[in-house]
């Protein structure tokens, strides 16, 4: 057992962090209260942790390039798993981001105009309603001109449509859609 100095609890040793500089080894704040003090300096001192990463990190990016790579090379062949986790929860939870980047790489590859379309407004079409039947909920992300018939992937080409509507519709044009349905 070990009392702290900051909050004069006693702890078991297990409590306490290790230190080479004190006489039993142990230091002289507990755990939680470590964590606090820390907490508290790093929230004061906030600005000058910013200037240090900002000055200091790119130079250390560019110097040290191989063995970056080297360690993230290495820390994805031994975690695979949980990255491929990672990744599914994260296509999940945010689902635009997904599409945002399989269209602009759809439209890219036919050489079809990419223009930037953000985050924000794929998540307004994604939980708008259909715009063909009306349907209420999240919608998938269409494209009025299709990608594969030289539509670009920008705001002005994208609608929502219900998972329905969007298989019938499949590549054609809407308005050709619209007609044929009008039509059956």
């Amino acid at each position: 057992m070990k009392f702290c100095a900051k909050c004069g609890e006693s702890k078991t040793l297990a409590d306490f962090h290790k230190s080479k500089a004190s006489r039993d080894g142990m230091a002289y704040t507990c755990k939680p209260c470590a964590k606090e003090r820390t907490h508290a300096y790093r929230l004061a001192h906030k600005e000058e942790g910013v200037k240090y990463r900002r000055a200091y990190w790119p130079a250390y990016q560019k110097s040290n390039k191989d063995k970056i790579a080297g360690y993230t090379k290495k820390y994805r062949l031994a975690n695979k798993d949980k990255i491929v986790k990672y990744q599914r929860a994260y296509g999940k939870a945010h689902p635009e981001v997904s599409a945002k980047s399989v269209n602009k790489r759809r439209a890219l590859k036919a050489g079809n105009g990419v223009f930037s379309v953000s985050d924000k407004e794929l998540k307004r079409i994604r939980n708008s309603d259909c715009t063909h039947c009306g349907a209420v909920g999240p919608s998938h992300i269409d494209h009025v001109i299709p990608l594969s018939r030289g539509g670009a992937h920008s705001i002005g080409n994208l609608m929502p449509l219900c998972q329905r509507c969007n298989a019938r519709k499949h590549d054609k044009f809407y308005s050709v859609f619209k007609y044929n349905e009008k039509r059956e």
